[in-house]
């Protein structure tokens, strides 16, 4: 039995060994065509992912890197200078959406080879400094009126890229970041619309609003009623009885 075993297992090393040659070939050519395969692959990744980068995606690309540099920068000022609690917790949001917003377009223009800007544009760093040099409640509304009018702007650019571009990358970028600026969009209105340019502050004394031609309205009112006063007081002692002595 030990004798059969012996040799059983002899033959099977001796027919192994006899195709030691086929077995090696086959151990040799396996690491051969997973390296071209992997190169092979490796070829073809980038061939794959080239997407055709209009002037149009090159132009929104660096529009939307500008202008969330721009809305980073007037945010800080927001957190700073803001009146309102409103105006500062928005210039904070702003801040953090744009910055995460901003890495997402500079990966997007690493892939699709476009060049971005140092720094906003020379229009966009002006009004950050005009904003820069207010203060008081005249910051906030002019504040908000700039960031309303900056992100209406940024929603039509972002459905002009979805629209017309071609860069898949850049038009779905677009896509993902209209949300955002839309939430900040209703945001900047309601905070508007709370404190509208006619609002006269606390503690102002009731001389914050001006008229058209810069007086103060509320001492139009003043002078108003009190010449209604007059008026009313003048009528009544037209109408009183006046005693004759006689």
């Amino acid at each position: 039995m030990g004798a059969r075993a012996g040799g059983t297992v002899a033959a099977v090393f001796g027919r192994f060994m006899r195709n030691r040659g086929g077995v090696m070939s086959i151990l040799r050519v396996v690491p051969v065509a997973g390296a071209v395969l992997a190169f092979s692959a490796a070829g073809m990744a980038p061939a794959a992912a080239q997407q055709d980068v209009s002037a149009r995606d090159k132009k929104w690309l660096v529009q939307a890197h500008q202008g969330n540099l721009a809305e980073v920068t007037v945010g800080t000022i927001a957190r700073k200078k803001g009146t309102s609690k409103a105006v500062r917790s928005l210039g904070a949001m702003l801040v953090n959406d744009h910055s995460r917003l901003d890495r997402a377009v500079q990966d997007a223009a690493r892939r699709l080879g476009v060049s971005l800007p140092p720094e906003p544009s020379t229009a966009q760093k002006a009004l950050a400094a005009r904003l820069n040099a207010m203060h008081g409640k005249a910051f906030d509304r002019a504040w908000l009126n700039a960031l309303i009018k900056d992100h209406r702007n940024d929603l039509a650019a972002a459905r002009e890229e979805v629209r017309l571009g071609t860069a898949a990358d850049a038009q779905h970028l677009a896509t993902v970041s209209s949300p955002v600026f839309r939430k900040h969009l209703n945001m900047l209105l309601r905070a508007r619309k709370a404190d509208p340019p006619g609002h006269v502050a606390a503690g102002s004394g009731g001389l914050a609003t001006a008229a058209p031609d810069g007086r103060p309205l509320a001492l139009g009112y003043g002078l108003l009623s009190a010449g209604l006063l007059v008026t009313a007081g003048g009528a009544l002692l037209w109408r009183r009885p006046v005693p004759w002595r006689g």
